[in-house]
């Protein structure tokens, strides 16, 4: 049997009785997570720009097109939702897929889900099902064939599955909705190649939901991809995508983020936050930061003065110009109004990174760092290596953490009413919370106060 038929199989036949309730409330926490992220992305300009397309070509449909009153078509909703998600690089992802899932699978999975009319049960189980795609196809990807790692490459894949399940498509329909996604996604080189920052494109997250939304159609109108990809040894090993295939489920090895950048540079933010908080160090107190690290890190753009939001989401000299200025909480979300900022751009010079071959070995299993910072005239020089930042299953956030960060990100916009509200519809989503999760998320955004200010006593003396 092809891995095709295998993967699509247990895609149509896995009852919710099959799924662990320890994997619904990951898919719980999931949506939280997701739904966290878009608030903080939907005002992006990104998210803007493709809600201006959603307007144009998607109007008027069943699924809610988050924070504004609109019902638009699902594809409208589900890119749109996807863009907000993935805007901020603060969505959850996958270590072993070497990117995101979330912020493509949850958006298409809750767009279709109110299009079908399906249950909170028949949800939770294509959301999982969705990772378990999105990653099995990540993990079994030739890096030969597949020189990107970007999230666009194989996150479609998993709404494609999703879609599948919700849709109640046939065997044969889902085998071909998956290969046409796959044989459509985009390539994303250029991404790759620019370290991923300063693009609205990234890592085409929210691209890679309209391929596999529109390969869903495509497949029910009798469309055909090619049969054998997954089992050309050129580009995929069959074998590892259905390994283990119904005994544990990807869902499970989930990473949350506390911070809104790259994943690939939290370990040495964290590393790095270890030291000045436990020392109590001030940034004038530090003359110089030595991060050792694996080769993708290292790689990336990495620009100490980066000039957008995007890349200054890939850029660890930056981001540790921010935490050391300004506190941890700068980082959720990344104060995008200290771009340009002298002192951050100046403390972001103190920076060097290089690869360590062993903690390169590790990747992508883990991600790794250690962090040297020197003290100002040879007062000191600490050292702290972090084995799994802060958010890995190894090092979890947990449902409390989870709702800590949710609360910090929506308190610009949501009362603590709407706050509860929102909680408690996604905590209740197995018993029935889904239209009340529809209706809170379809409220506009209001902004209360104003968050991130900066001021001069907020600047480490």
């Amino acid at each position: 049997m092809r891995t095709i038929e295998q993967l699509a199989a247990f895609i149509n036949d896995v009852a919710p009785r099959d799924v662990p309730g320890e994997t619904l409330n990951a898919a719980q926490d999931c949506i939280l997570d997701i739904v966290s992220a878009a608030v903080i992305g939907h005002s992006s300009k990104s998210a803007q720009a493709v809600r201006c397309v959603a307007d144009k070509h998607y109007r008027n449909g069943a699924s809610t097109l988050w924070f504004t009153r609109a019902g638009v078509a699902t594809l409208g909703a589900a890119f749109s939702n996807s863009m907000a998600a993935s805007a901020a690089d603060i969505d959850d992802g996958h270590r072993l897929a070497v990117g995101h899932a979330g912020a493509a699978v949850v958006p298409a999975a809750i767009a279709i889900a109110e299009e079908v009319k399906a249950g909170p049960i028949k949800t939770l189980t294509a959301i999982v099902l969705g990772y378990e795609a999105a990653v099995r196809l990540a993990v079994g990807r030739n890096p030969e064939m597949h020189p990107s790692t970007a999230s666009g490459r194989w996150c479609g894949f998993g709404v494609a599955a999703a879609g599948s399940r919700l849709r109640k498509f046939t065997l044969s329909e889902t085998i071909q909705a998956l290969l046409i996604t796959e044989q459509h996604s985009p390539g994303l080189l250029s991404a790759d190649l620019h370290g991923f920052g300063g693009s609205h494109v990234k890592e085409g997250i929210a691209w890679a939901v309209v391929t596999g939304l529109t390969a869903l159609d495509l497949a029910a109108a009798g469309f055909k991809g090619y049969m054998d990809t997954l089992d050309q040894p050129r580009l995929y090993d069959g074998a590892t995508i259905v390994k283990n295939l119904g005994k544990d489920f990807m869902i499970d090895g989930t990473f949350f983020k506390p911070y809104a950048c790259c994943r690939w540079i939290h370990p040495a933010i964290d590393g790095f936050l270890a030291i000045i908080e436990k020392e109590r160090l001030s940034a004038d107190e530090i003359s110089a930061i030595h991060v050792e690290t694996f080769a993708r890190a290292v790689a990336l753009d990495n620009r100490v003065n980066p000039e957008t939001a995007e890349a200054a989401q890939f850029s660890l000299p930056f981001v540790l110009g921010i935490a050391a200025l300004f506190g941890r909480d700068h980082l959720l979300p990344l104060n995008t109004e200290l771009l340009g900022n002298a002192s951050v751009i100046d403390f972001g010079s103190k920076v060097t990174m290089l690869v360590d071959n062993q903690i390169d070995a590790l990747f992508p299993v883990q991600t790794a760092a250690r962090v040297i910072v020197e003290g100002v005239g040879g007062r000191g020089r600490w050292e702290h290596f972090v084995e799994h930042p802060l958010g890995d299953p190894a090092n979890p956030l947990g449902r409390a953490g989870l709702q800590d960060k949710f609360c910090h990100l929506t308190s610009p916009f949501f009362s603590s009413q709407n706050q509860n509200e929102m909680l408690a519809s996604i905590s209740t989503f197995r018993d029935g919370g889904f239209r009340e999760l529809i209706q809170v998320l379809g409220k506009p955004l209001h902004p209360i106060e104003s968050t991130n200010n900066i001021s001069p006593e907020n600047i480490s003396k």
